[in-house]
């Protein structure tokens, strides 16, 4: 999971990822709060607006970007991602066309 507390952390990950090959990569974005204390509800089961928990402030899109662009030049791994182009920036595989993925945050 890509937070801020780790997104510097790009080079010693694509390290581990050389190391032991995966077919893919998936880059993930939370998107549900941190429990203060252990409840039996299931994972998927939290509500958005807990108040129990801690939310984790996401990762700048722009940094989401760049970290993404970094693993996978130093890997070269297919990378899944959540941080999607916008419409306006030109896609890699149709130059001259743009994507049409809006951000996912």
């Amino acid at each position: 999971m890509l937070t801020n507390f780790n997104k510097t952390e790009v080079e010693a990950l694509a390290a581990v990822l050389t190391e032991i090959e995966p077919d893919e990569v998936q880059i993930n974005a939370p998107s549900r709060p941190i429990p203060h204390e252990w409840t039996r509800i299931t994972r998927g089961s939290h509500e958005r607006n807990m108040t129990n928990g801690s939310h984790i402030k996401p990762v700048l899109l722009d940094d989401a970007r760049q970290f993404e662009r970094s693993l996978r030049t130093l890997t070269k791994l297919k990378i899944v991602s959540p941080y999607k182009r916008s419409t306006t920036e030109p896609s890699a595989e149709a130059p001259g066309r743009t994507h049409n993925a809006k951000p996912y945050m």
